[in-house]
Formats: structure tokens, sequence, C-alpha cells
């Protein structure tokens, strides 16, 4: 390999690992790596990167976070510019799949996995490592309470006027619930098309494209930012991860290279 210079990324004091990329990342994106039990950020270089596909990024005293490819694996396309499938492609892995059976029963879990793959906390917006580690469990808390509220409110007969007003406080709950889930899930698929540079497909919805399909097929928007955000034919899919993947989400360094 070619000598790098190591005061561009942190001084003489950095030396160099490498990082096999586990799923494909747009130019830009931010992940956790961890070398030596210590944590550092390193950002996806120009061009991205495809699963397998090996950068080289500095560590040391101070820390750089850019890496940079220098071995690639895999001769598959980037995924950036369109969306890997259609918005319909629910089964494409098969019904038994977990992120359709989360997108079909529970679509808030599935949000939520995808929010902590973006680093993105329970509102939908950007956030430090000390909140997005905690966003899966955040929705799960939500989605629990709710499924619990549903279980033990009893049912209220419309024709008796004295539980109008326990109607109304149930009617709210479920009320607050849909429009939480349509404002996240909107906002997510916005930062899933921004983030693989997608244009909008439905000209006549225009800037309102993204809340238009969550109102009206929540299912399909969530599994389908679901798959765009990993590669389910190289990572399996597990129910209760908080990324949805079996592969942790914090990515291990391999071997050292000293500059």
């Amino acid at each position: 390999m070619h000598p790098i210079d190591a005061a561009r990324y942190g001084g003489p004091s950095s030396h160099w690992v490498q990082i096999e990329a586990p799923c494909a990342m747009p130019e830009g994106y931010a992940f956790t790596a961890t070398h030596n039990e210590q944590s550092f950020s390193v950002t996806v270089p120009k061009g991205g990167v495809q699963p397998g596909q090996v950068i080289s990024v500095p560590f040391g005293a101070n820390h750089a976070t850019e890496g940079t490819p220098f071995l690639n694996k895999s001769a598959r396309e980037h995924d950036v510019g369109s969306w890997k499938d259609g918005l319909f492609d629910c089964c494409r892995f098969g019904p038994c799949h977990p992120s359709f059976l989360h997108a079909l029963f529970c679509p808030q879990i599935l949000m939520a996995q995808v929010l902590t793959r973006l680093k993105m906390n329970w509102l939908g917006d950007r956030a430090p490592e000390h909140e997005w580690t905690r966003t899966f469990w955040r929705v799960l808390v939500i989605v629990g309470f709710y499924a619990a509220w549903n279980l033990l409110s009893p049912a209220f007969d419309d024709d008796d006027d004295t539980s109008f007003s326990h109607n109304v406080m149930y009617r709210s709950v479920d009320w607050t619930f849909a429009i939480y889930t349509l404002f996240v899930l909107s906002k997510l698929r916005r930062q899933v098309r921004l983030l693989f540079d997608i244009p909008i497909q439905y000209r006549v919805l225009g800037q309102w494209e993204d809340c238009c399909l969550s109102f009206w097929c929540g299912l399909c928007v969530v599994s389908q930012v679901a798959r765009q955000t990993c590669e389910y034919e190289e990572q399996q899919a597990a129910c209760w991860s908080p990324t949805g993947l079996q592969s942790p989400s914090i990515l291990d360094a391999t071997s050292v290279l000293t500059v």
C-alpha cells in the first residue's frame, strides 16, 4: 500500500486499522468502530462502501473520522440515487422474514430499528450516541404502553353518556399514537431519501410524498426503508435486535497497519 500522510488524519501519533463493511453505506454516513476496547467515529469516504469492502482508517491520539478505501470485495453497484426495490416488495425475502413480520404486525418496532441504524432518536432527529443507542428501547416502551392501554381499558358503550369523558381519553391515546407514528415515519423516509440521494418518485405529491405514502401505506414504507438501509442478502435479520440485524451495530476493527 502506498504511504499515507498521517498528519492529514491526526498527526504522526496515528496508526491505521482495517475495517470490513458489513453492509452498503453511502458517502458521508457515520458509524462507530472499536479497537482495543476504544470506540471512535468513522465517516464513509467518497464513493461509499459495499458489503465486504475493507477501508483503512486512522486510529490514534487524535482520531480522524474519514476512512480510505483500498480493497473492494464486492462488485455490486452502489445503492445511491434510487430505491433498491419497489414500494410493494414487502415480501421480497419471504412472508416469514422478521422485517416483513414487524412491518405487518408492529411497524413501530421496525421503524425504531431503522432509526437506530441511522443514529436517530425516537422523534426522528439525528442524535448523539447516548440518545440513539436508546431509541429502540424507548419506542418499545411506547408500543408496550399503547398495547397495555388497549388491553386494560374497558370497552365503552357509545350510548352511555357517563362514559363520554373516558371514551374521549381512550380515543385521544389512539390518535396520539397514530400521529406519532405518521410523524416519525415521514421524517425517517425523508432522511433515507436524502441519505441515498433518492429523488421524489410521485411528482403529483411533491414535497408531501413522504407524509402521504406513510399515511396511505405505512407498512410498505417502513419495510422499504428497512431493506434500503441494510443488505439482508448478507446479514441475517433479528426480531428484537436494536438494529434488526444479528450482527453488532458497532463494527470491530481487524488488523493494524502502522504508518
